[in-house]
């Protein structure tokens, strides 16, 4: 069993609850070989490296982020951590891209300002060969900002019927709104408590990909 005050954290990170649903997701699911795939690299890398560690699981974990300072600094077999540096766009292509169900890399530019709370629609720079070719489970917990919501135009054609999406921050921007224009989803957990997100539950949305 996996101790899960080990990852208690100041609210930057994912909330007990939120690990506790992981923890029973991955239990359900250790004999299989899952492809992990999380934004926003950190406490959530080390729950899932010890995790995979204590059940001698077979999981494969790609973690994206664009800062050394907060991301995993362990090393595993397991484990493929990009670190990478953040692209945004205007508003207009930000949404077009979620009408028209496709990602266009050409629209994006890097971003040349400081990395902020509530900077817009920016995400990390990654292409296509970063990711495995179908996904059982996303974390969704980076970078800061609405631009998280572009984890699904990368992600989605590579879901599962029965992938878990955990957004992390759920209510800040219309993450989940974005998800469901790309594909079916059903909720499996959902709760919404901005104040000591640790003891409380946090903030986020737990769903289930529906094919």
């Amino acid at each position: 069993m996996v101790n899960l005050e080990k990852y208690k954290n100041d609210g930057w990170g994912l909330s007990r609850k939120e690990f506790e649903l992981l923890y029973d997701f991955l239990s359900k699911n250790n004999d299989r070989e899952l492809n992990i795939v999380e934004f926003g690299s950190g406490i959530s890398t080390e729950f899932l490296i010890d995790f995979n560690t204590i059940h001698s699981s077979r999981f494969k974990i790609y973690s994206f982020d664009d800062s050394i300072e907060y991301a995993y600094k362990g090393h595993d077999e397991n484990l493929l951590l990009s670190i990478i540096s953040l692209v945004d766009t205007d508003d207009n292509t930000f949404e077009s891209m979620f009408i028209n169900k496709k990602y266009d890399e050409s629209k994006m530019r890097d971003k040349l300002t400081p990395s902020h709370t509530r900077q817009k629609n920016t995400f990390y720079k990654i292409n296509e060969s970063m990711l495995p070719e179908t996904i059982d489970l996303v974390i969704v917990d980076g970078p800061h900002g609405n631009g998280r919501s572009l984890a699904f135009l990368h992600c989605f054609n590579r879901f599962k019927d029965g992938t878990f999406v955990l957004i992390d921050d759920a209510s800040h921007y219309p993450f989940y709104e974005h998800l469901k224009m790309l594909c079916n989803t059903e909720i499996v957990y959902e709760q919404h408590i901005r104040e000591d997100k640790w003891n409380n539950g946090g903030d986020f949305i737990l769903c289930k990909i529906l094919k």
